[in-house]
């Protein structure tokens, strides 16, 4: 078979050698995947260091170019790059050179023109890329352990945006599809493997849409972030443990500290903290229709003379002139719908009767479902955790559905019983 021939020949001298006989499954598989950006899903590590030897032997093995010089790059976790270069040692014959930020960054420089795989951490490649270590095709082959990490971690995405490798290759034990699927989309990987099992490849018959917010949208998400961070900086100079990236949640939580001990100053500040916080959560959820009807709720409760609680928050609130400007601005552009809304649309009218939805965000469920009404599209939105159901209790729920007589049902995980009544 021509890929293993290419595995440990390079001419007629053996330049690579592996530690182990690949068996005809795993020859198989590498055929299948060596010209592929794919995420690897993985159970046993003995299994994942069988395939990816294989597969950096293969691209260390090809012919080498001045042009073009074979070289690889693995991004792990700082805490287990040893383990993960000594596992891949115990079956491929070749060094394996390890860069975090111990190494002194002149080290580092010189290793990348000496080594033809290098084991580092995102953080550590993307300052190196960044002080013109290597070029952007430097690399030939980019493995990146913890995959699932693409969904959230910017500093991959600039990897994978600005490097220019021939092949992607993620590695994950994640069991989440939804997780694994935007994590795929991030990384602008095209197949789904499973190593488990015959180590066979298998597709998955998820389409995984990657959907470009307005620019008009980003204007006001910056605007809504500085004041956020003002905001943020603020309460750190009071003494309080925030940071410009502290969540929602840690937010909430120095609320509740402050109605205890009745600190109706900071409590102003903190109420309108979490107002902006839900607005940049709902403009990129939902869009400018639920601002709208976000900034008319605020309005209504302060002209409602029995509304007391927090009337001096929302006062200075909608006092905010810039706030004030952000009301005025949305509302110039109150028909543009969220594009994952249009995206809806066209999938119920390609797709007809009998649609599946899955969002894990409530929000996202009741803005869907409110959207959908007003379209006249009949939807049913079953909040608790499918889970947590029995077979009957489902299966009432969805009876409507089940009887053509609900054309969209929206769930928070994806299921078996609901994809079989569905098109789509």
């Amino acid at each position: 078979m021509e890929p293993t021939l290419s595995l440990t020949r390079s001419g007629n001298k053996i330049s690579h050698k592996l530690k182990f006989t690949p068996s005809l499954d795993e020859q198989i598989l590498l055929a299948k995947i060596q010209r592929q950006n794919c995420l690897i899903q993985y159970r046993l590590e003995e299994k994942l260091n069988r395939i990816l030897s294989l597969l950096i032997s293969l691209h260390i093995s090809r012919e080498k170019t001045h042009e073009s010089i074979p070289r690889v790059l693995i991004l792990t976790k700082r805490q287990i790059q040893d383990i993960f270069r000594a596992g891949i040692q115990d079956t491929l014959n070749q060094i394996i050179t390890i860069h975090n930020g111990l190494i002194l960054p002149q080290a580092r420089k010189l290793d990348y023109s000496r080594f033809s795989i290098i084991l580092s951490t995102p953080k550590t490649v993307k300052n190196d890329f960044k002080e013109d270590f290597f070029v952007k095709d430097h690399f030939s082959l980019i493995v990146i352990d913890y995959a699932e990490m693409g969904v959230s971690s910017s500093t991959l995405r600039f990897i994978i945006k600005k490097l220019k490798p021939n092949q992607v290759v993620g590695l994950s034990r994640e069991k989440n599809t939804i997780k694994l699927g935007q994590a795929c989309v991030n990384l602008e990987l095209t197949e789904f493997v499973n190593i488990d099992g015959n180590a066979r490849r298998e597709r998955s018959n998820i389409q995984y849409y990657s959907l470009p917010l307005p620019k008009e949208y980003f204007f006001v998400l910056d605007i809504l972030n500085q004041l956020k961070k003002n905001r943020l900086i603020q309460l750190e100079k009071l003494g309080f443990g925030v940071t410009v990236k502290s969540t929602p949640q840690e937010v909430a939580a120095i609320h509740t500290s402050l109605l205890n001990e009745k600190n109706r100053k900071l409590l102003v500040k903190t109420a309108n903290l979490q107002r902006i916080m839900t607005m940049q959560r709902m403009v990129i959820s939902q869009g400018f229709p639920a601002l709208i009807s976000y900034f008319d709720d605020i309005c209504h409760r302060l002209n409602d003379n029995d509304y007391v609680i927090g009337r001096k928050a929302l006062v200075q609130f909608l006092g905010n002139p810039i706030i004030n400007k952000l009301n005025e601005y949305v509302r110039l552009f109150s028909e543009l719908v969220h594009p994952k809304f249009r995206q809806v649309l066209k999938l119920l009218e390609d797709y007809g009767s009998s649609v599946s939805l899955v969002t894990n965000n409530r929000y996202n469920a009741k803005f869907l479902q409110e959207k959908l009404n007003e379209k006249g599209v009949s939807t049913i939105n079953i909040t608790q955790p499918i889970s947590s159901l029995k077979r009957i209790q489902l299966e009432k729920k969805l009876f409507a559905f089940s009887g053509k007589k609900t054309r969209v049902c929206i769930t928070n995980t994806a299921n078996e019983l609901i994809a079989n009544l569905a098109w789509f």
